[in-house]
């Protein structure tokens, strides 16, 4: 689920993108709105948004105002900002900011708008996810000894991450396929990478260790299948 902040001071468009959109899928939460600057980065500062939807142009604080304020105060992750702005000279100053993830055109009309509005949601959804997923695989795979820099442990992550997409894991013919064309090599080189890889760990983690987190008997039995099928399910009963 995405947190989402709108500061726009048209009442009727924050209850229009509230009704069309925020409320109509289930992944999204809107934290609070706002009608002025001022009240905007006390609720952006309090709540701690994943998304924040920015008119420019406000009472009491501007939006660039805000935008600076938000990269002063928050040392380590800015929330994706997308600054909505019925004013097109401020468009080009904000295209090459690092900070904006999109730019929306007021003047384009309210269903250009919620169109473009729902399809930057749903990338930054996308882009969340994929975070979260290799955030939890690399806490899983923390249990063990891996080699982080390791190219197999690099390949593993991705797999996994590729099976928690799937119902039933097919390596070689779907998943080796895609992790091989993400890192433009053989299919034949992810597997051999991961096989060294999954060798290498078993060798310097306790077996007990092993044993117990796969519920086997002894560490050989272990196969790179069941690897990646019960930590893909340990991540996703951890939700």
């Amino acid at each position: 689920m995405i947190n989402i902040l709108i500061a726009d001071d048209n009442n009727k468009l924050v209850e229009l993108i509230f009704k069309s959109i925020i409320r109509k899928n289930n992944e999204y939460r809107l934290m609070d709105y706002t009608f002025d600057g001022e009240n905007a980065l006390k609720s952006i500062l309090k709540y701690n948004p994943d998304v924040i939807l920015l008119d420019i142009n406000m009472p009491k604080i501007d939006g660039l105002s805000i935008i600076k304020k938000i990269i002063s105060e928050k040392k380590k992750k800015i929330p994706y900002i997308i600054i909505i702005t019925a004013f097109k000279d401020k468009i080009n100053f904000f295209l090459n900011n690092k900070n904006i993830y999109g730019i929306i055109d007021k003047g384009s009309g309210f269903s250009n708008l919620i169109t473009e509005i729902n399809r930057y949601l749903n990338n930054i959804c996308n882009e969340l996810k994929e975070e979260n997923a290799e955030y939890k695989t690399k806490q899983e795979l923390a249990n063990f000894e891996f080699n982080s820099s390791n190219l197999g442990t690099i390949y593993l992550i991705d797999t996994i991450k590729y099976a928690l997409e799937k119902g039933k894991i097919n390596l070689e013919g779907d998943i080796y396929l895609k992790v091989a064309k993400k890192y433009k090599v053989t299919v034949m080189n992810i597997k051999w990478n991961i096989e060294k890889s999954i060798k290498s760990m078993k060798r310097y983690t306790d077996n007990k260790i092993i044993e117990k987190y796969f519920n086997i008997d002894n560490i050989n039995n272990l196969t790179i299948k069941n690897f990646i099928t019960i930590v893909s399910n340990k991540i996703r009963n951890s939700k």
